[in-house]
C-alpha cells in the first residue's frame, strides 16, 4: 500500500523540480559573451553580445538596477522592450561625461569591408538612435574597448579587423567626437604602441592606460601569438596624441593574458579580474591591483576574504565599479568556456571581500561618472522610488505567476496518479467463469 505521504512528496517533488529547472533556463537564457556594458545613474545597461545558450540566437538588452538590495544568487533583472535590429556581438560602449550623460554604442558586424555604426542610447526613451556618424569611419573590428576623455571624445585603438586574409591587426587610434559626429583617425608612430587586442583600457587624468591583450590572432598560421606583460602599460596622452610605455613594478608577478576587465576606484587603483590565454587557459591570479596614485605604478595581489563567494575564472565578462562595489557580470569559465552558475559576482573594493547580498549606497549625492575600463564607469546618484517599483514588480509578478502554476501542475499529477491507484485498487479479481467489467478494461497479458 503506498503511504498518504508519498503524493505529497510527490507534489512538492514535481514543484521544486519545475521551478528549479525554469529558474535555470531563465538564467541560461541571460549569459552572454562580449556584451557592450555601462553604468548609467544607478542602472546598468548591457547591450548585444553572444549568447552562451546554442539555442538561442541573440541575445536582448538588460538592465539591473543598483537602488534596490538583492541577493546576488536573483539579481533584479529587466528586460528592455528596445525597438531595434539586433545587436551584433562585437560591441563596446562608454559614456559621454557631460551634465547630462549618455551611453554611446559602437557596434561591429561580423561581415567584411563594413565600418563601425555608432548608436545612442535614449534612457528615458528605452530607445536606440542610429547617430549616422561622419568622417574617417572605422571598419569593423573585435577584442577593441571604447573609452572616453572628459571632452566627449571616444577612443578605440587596436583590434582585429573582421573577415581580413590575411588578418589585419590595426594599430590605429580611431577618435569619435560625439559633439561634432564625426571620426578622425591618429596612426601610431613608429616605436609607438604596436597593435594590440583583448586588452582593458583606463582613462586616468587625460591618460589612457592599456593594459595586457595580444599582438597576434587565433587564426595566424604561425601562430605568432606575443601576450603584453603585465609590467609593461601602454599610455595614450589623449591632448598630445602621442604614446609612451610605463614601467610598473611587481608586473612580473601577474601572468599576461586578454579578454580580462578592470576598474578605477577614486583613489586611483586599478582592480583587475579574470582573462584568458590566448588558447582559452585559465590564468593566475584571477585578481591584481595596480595603483596608479604615484608616479611609481606597483602591482599587488589581495587575498579577498570570503572566497566561498568568489566567481569562477571568467573571461569576455564585464566589470562596472559603483560606490565601493565592483560587480562582475556574465562571461564564460576557463577552460571549459561554459556560463557560470550565477550572472552576477560582487566584490567590496575596499576590503577586498566577496560578497553574496548587495546593499545600496545609504548616502545620495549628485550623478558623478567617470570612465574607468572595458567599457565600465564609476556613478555616485540618487536613488529613484520609481525605478525601484518598476523592478520590483517584475519580481512579484513572477513569484504570483511561477508559484502558483507550479502547485497547481503537481497537485494535477498526484492527482491523477492518485486516482489510478484507486482505481486499480477497487478492481475485483476475476476468477474463472466470470469477466467482470473492470476487468475488461486491462491490457491481455502476453
Amino acid at each position: 500500500m503506498i503511504s498518504k505521504n508519498y503524493y505529497l512528496y510527490l507534489l512538492i517533488f514535481f514543484s521544486w523540480n519545475w521551478v528549479t529547472v525554469q529558474a535555470a533556463d531563465d538564467a541560461l537564457s541571460l549569459a552572454r559573451i562580449g556584451s557592450a556594458a555601462s553604468l548609467l545613474h544607478d542602472q546598468i545597461y548591457f547591450f548585444g553580445g553572444s549568447p552562451v545558450n546554442d539555442t538561442l540566437e541573440q541575445t536582448f538588452a538588460l538592465s539591473l538596477n543598483l537602488s534596490i538590495p538583492f541577493d546576488i544568487a536573483s539579481p533584479p533583472w529587466k528586460k528592455l522592450e528596445i525597438e531595434n535590429p539586433s545587436l551584433p556581438a562585437f560591441m563596446s560602449s562608454d559614456i559621454v561625461n557631460t551634465e547630462n550623460p549618455v551611453i554611446y554604442i559602437f557596434a561591429n558586424t561580423d561581415l567584411p569591408k563594413t565600418t563601425v555604426t555608432v548608436y545612442k542610447f535614449n534612457e528615458n526613451a528605452l530607445s536606440l538612435e542610429n547617430v549616422m556618424s561622419q568622417g574617417n569611419l572605422p571598419l569593423s573590428r573585435y577584442e577593441v574597448s571604447a573609452i572616453s576623455d572628459d571632452e566627449g571624445n571616444f577612443y578605440l585603438f587596436g583590434g582585429g579587423i573582421i573577415n581580413t586574409s590575411p588578418n589585419v591587426r590595426s594599430n590605429e587610434m580611431n577618435i569619435y567626437g560625439s559633439l561634432s559626429n564625426i571620426w578622425s583617425v591618429n596612426v601610431v608612430p613608429p616605436g609607438g604602441a604596436l597593435p594590440i587586442l583583448g586588452y582593458s583600457a583606463t582613462f586616468l587624468d587625460g591618460l589612457i592606460l592599456y593594459i595586457g591583450g595580444r599582438s597576434g590572432t587565433f587564426m595566424d598560421v604561425a601562430q605568432t601569438i606575443d601576450a603584453y606583460p603585465f609590467n609593461t602599460i601602454h599610455v595614450y596622452d589623449t591632448k598630445s596624441g602621442s604614446w609612451s610605455i610605463k614601467q610598473a613594478i611587481n608586473g612580473d608577478q601577474i601572468m599576461a593574458r586578454m579578454s580580462h576587465t578592470a576598474v578605477l576606484t577614486t583613489d586611483k587603483r586599478i582592480i583587475m579580474y579574470g582573462g584568458t590565454t590566448w588558447d582559452k587557459k585559465t590564468v593566475k591570479p584571477d585578481l591584481a591591483v595596480l595603483n596608479v596614485n604615484s608616479d611609481k605604478y606597483e602591482w599587488s595581489v589581495p587575498m579577498p576574504n570570503n572566497p566561498e563567494n568568489a566567481p569562477p575564472p571568467l573571461t569576455s565578462h564585464s566589470a562596472m565599479l559603483y560606490e565601493n562595489h565592483m560587480i562582475i557580470a556574465f562571461g564564460v569559465t576557463t577552460p571549459s568556456l561554459i556560463a557560470p552558475k550565477s550572472n552576477i559576482y560582487l566584490l567590496d573594493t575596499q576590503s577586498y571581500t566577496w560578497l553574496n547580498h548587495y546593499d545600496p549606497p545609504k548616502s545620495t549625492s549628485s550623478t558623478d561618472s567617470i570612465p574607468t575600463s572595458n567599457n565600465s564607469t564609476y556613478s555616485v546618484s540618487t536613488s529613484s522610488n520609481n525605478s525601484q517599483e518598476s523592478n520590483i514588480k517584475p519580481l512579484l509578478i513572477a513569484v504570483v505567476v511561477i508559484v502558483p502554476v507550479s502547485i497547481a501542475i503537481g497537485i494535477i499529477v498526484a492527482y491523477f496518479m492518485f486516482k489510478r491507484h484507486r482505481t486499480e485498487k477497487e478492481r475485483p479479481i476475476p476468477t474463472p467463469g466470470s469477466v467482470s467489467e473492470a476487468s475488461q478494461s486491462l491490457p491481455k497479458s502476453e
